[in-house]
């Protein structure tokens, strides 16, 4: 960070140029706002510490107050005989009694940090904190108490203070640290996320992305996949945003595995976690410097959960390394087992205890587990959600309870790896097939959740953004919509008008699509317009099947299937009902089993016409209306001959008249 001095010493000189003073003023700004960001991202690196070093503080004032209660001041100096003199001014003030015990041992550091624990803490005049930790570093967070608290905290400690002033300054730090606590507490309310514009592309590096990993320091980011098995690192030059990654370096896990399906890091960086899908073990990897891959080398450890599942895609460790945690898609469940060495694979052990999400996810790929191990996250691919549940006892799955889920298909319909970070807002990120893209969504959020059965409003309710609906959705009247409209789930509009583009019907899987069913009442008539209203001079196009080469399209009208050809058709029956329906336009009768034996015509529309050649050599073919129809001048239901060898075109001109020529 710049020398804020220098820049100083610049503003006001009359030997340096305006210009050059506006820029060291520009300057000393930018100066300002780094010290802060810096500042805040200390806090926010070392939220537990912070609030043990104040509570440190707070045992300090504690101890100084009974101090202060239990020792009498000296009085002043009587004056001599004889008039009474002025009052003596106060004795000074009174010997400072023995040093009150030292503070509590401080609480465990955050796991991962064996040991260390908040040894001491002080506070400067402007309120900054410095931390003393036990195994001999320090930590200067910046400013954490107004300075007028700070000032009175140094006052109190320096033992000048009365039992008021350390009163009244405990209940400021006792104000403080509440609400400290409360800002930085874990984030585990899955209501209100949103997506929050930032992402990254790693599809120079992979196209088939299925884990997910950012370091504590949110510096550096992992993504593995099975298109180059390998690892992928990038690093982050504003932390924790992901739009900032740039692509670094890349380690192959090929050796082990050859469909790695997630990857997991140690807190301190020294250890690295695949899970392979192709194998269904987990794998481990040493590394010489913290989180740098190129070090990394395989560890000779591995543990196999091919027991517990065979089609393993996500993998969790609790904290301090004691408990693992996979989930997978053979038994849609996730699994817990204990690492009888800490952060050791091999050593891993299951304990039965397990939990089924099937419920919620008939393909779950990603767990994630909050930092206090009370919350669980799940990453569907069938919902295209998180889905978030509460445990009953922390870091033990059978205990956990579905909360609610959050729809993430807006942006990503192949969803594969999920990272949520607990400690801090604003930190969850997914990275998925369909556009091989990291995204990063918002936790800390103004919006509305409603947890009741219906949520009504008098006026209009108007949405900026995107609207997930997590069940149904009714609207009574018509739905407008301005803009894009995707429906990816199963909708029903019964009054949808769009001024922009509107796309149902997007799944990349095997899909069946229904616009309006037939009329349910009988001598009802039914109608569904595509395209009409057009006005004079305008042209609409309406594209139905695919384009594209090597693609298969058919489209059936009445159970004819338009377009369509039946190139060996055997008719048989001698009645109407009997015969061989027709389902194509052009057909080729090459049998006919009996002599008059028939084919019968779909349900007639205006304008459909139909080829009918017979190519048996001896017999003639009988041609049928549908039920109720007319081929000519026939009588109704009767049946056309077509002599053998021979061909016919019909066309229908109503619903229930055909004609030959």
């Amino acid at each position: 960070m710049a020398n804020i001095k220098d820049f100083i010493k610049k503003i006001g000189n009359s030997a340096v140029s305006l210009e050059e003073q506006q820029q060291a003023l520009a300057q000393v700004e930018q100066t300002i706002i780094e010290a802060k960001q810096k500042r805040t991202e200390a806090v926010g690196k070392n939220a537990d510490m912070v609030i043990q070093a104040l509570k440190t503080i707070e045992a300090k004032l504690e101890a100084k107050l009974a101090e202060l209660n239990n020792t009498p001041a000296k009085q002043g100096v009587q004056g001599p005989a004889g008039q009474d003199g002025t009052d003596g001014k106060d004795g000074k003030a009174g010997r400072d009694g023995v040093s009150g015990k030292d503070g509590t041992d401080g609480k465990d550091g955050v796991d991962g940090q064996d040991g260390v624990s908040v040894v001491d803490a002080k506070i400067d005049f402007d309120g900054s904190l410095v931390v003393y930790l036990s195994n001999g570093n320090e930590i200067d967070c910046g400013q954490i108490l107004p300075p007028d608290v700070a000032q009175n905290i140094i006052i109190s400690s320096g033992g000048s203070g009365t039992s008021q002033v350390v009163i009244d300054t405990l209940a400021s730090l006792q104000a403080a640290i509440t609400t400290l606590t409360t800002q930085i507490a874990p984030n585990t309310s899955i209501a209100g996320w949103n997506y929050s514009g930032k992402s990254f592309s790693i599809t120079a590096e992979e196209t088939a992305p299925t884990g997910l990993f950012i370091s504590p320091d949110g510096l550096n980011m992992y993504v593995n996949g099975t298109t180059g098995d390998d690892v992928n690192q990038y690093t982050l030059s504003t932390a924790f945003d992901v739009s900032t990654a740039t692509f670094v370096r890349l380690f192959s896990t090929a050796s082990q595995d050859s469909s790695p399906q997630d990857v997991f890091f140690k807190p301190d960086g020294l250890s690295m976690f695949i899970m392979g899908g192709t194998n269904d073990t987990v794998f481990q990897y040493t590394l010489s410097s913290a989180f740098d891959i190129s070090t990394a080398s395989y560890a000779s450890k591995s543990f196999s959960v091919a027991s517990q599942e065979t089609a393993p895609t996500g993998l969790w460790f609790k904290p301090d390394g004691t408990v693992m945690y996979i989930v997978g898609q053979t038994n849609d469940t996730v699994f817990q087992y204990t690492l009888g060495t800490a952060w050791d694979v091999s050593t891993a052990s299951y304990g039965s205890v397990f939990f089924s999400v099937a419920s919620q996810e008939s393909t779950p790929v990603q767990v994630n587990l909050s930092a206090d191990g009370l919350t669980m996250w799940i990453l569907g691919q069938t919902g295209d959600d998180i889905s978030q549940y509460a445990l009953g006892t922390a870091f033990n799955v059978s205990t956990a309870v579905f909360e609610n889920s959050f729809y993430i298909g807006f942006q990503e319909t192949n969803p594969q790896g999920l990272f949520i970070d607990s400690t801090a807002n604003n930190r969850v990120y997914v990275v998925g097939q369909n556009n091989d893209t990291v995204y990063q969504y918002n936790t800390a959020t103004n919006s509305i959740s409603a947890v009741t059965d219906v949520f009504n409003t008098t006026s209009n309710a108007r949405v900026q953004g995107n609207l997930a609906v997590q069940s149904n959705a009714y609207v009574d009247g018509a739905l407008t919509v301005q803009s894009a409209v995707t429906a990816s789930g199963t909708g029903s509009f019964n009054g949808l008008s769009s001024s922009g583009t509107t796309t149902i019907a997007t799944s990349t899987a095997t899909q069946t699509s229904t616009f309006g069913a037939g009329a349910t009442v009988s001598g009802s008539t039914k109608t569904l317009n595509i395209g009409t209203a057009g006005v004079s001079g305008s042209t609409t196009a309406i594209n139905i099947g695919s384009a594209v080469s090597g693609a298969t399209s058919t489209t059936t009208l009445n159970g004819l299937v338009i377009d369509s050809i039946s190139a060996a058709v055997s008719a048989a029956g001698t009645t109407q009902g009997t015969a061989t329906g027709l389902v194509s336009n052009i057909n080729n009768v090459t049998v006919v089993t009996a002599a008059a034996a028939g084919v019968r015509l779909p349900t007639a529309v205006a304008g459909m016409r139909i080829l009918v050649r017979n190519s048996d050599s001896a017999d003639t073919l009988s041609i049928y209306p549908a039920t109720g129809g007319t081929i000519n001048a026939l009588a109704a239901n009767a049946a056309f001959t077509l002599a053998a060898g021979s061909a016919i075109e019909l066309m229908a001109t109503t619903a229930t008249q055909w004609y030959t020529f």
